[in-house]
């Protein structure tokens, strides 16, 4: 078992994508890249430490 740790996603801020200087060009494509990227390297014996804001908003179907 591993751990990961990252902080600030931001799923679903779509403000971030301009603010951040991220490479996107909607909020659905990062929220897809983010959960690529970490699928990519983990095993679901792995454990992920998401410090900070991890959705942006209400949207708890996002959640």
């Amino acid at each position: 078992m591993a751990h990961f740790f990252t902080a600030d996603p931001h799923f679903g801020h779509a403000a971030s994508i301009k603010h951040e200087q991220r490479p996107f060009v909607t909020v659905e494509e990062m929220n897809a890249t983010l959960v690529s990227n970490f699928a990519a390297v983990m095993t679901p014996a792995d454990d992920l430490w998401i410090l900070g804001d991890f959705v942006r908003g209400a949207d708890t179907d996002l959640a």
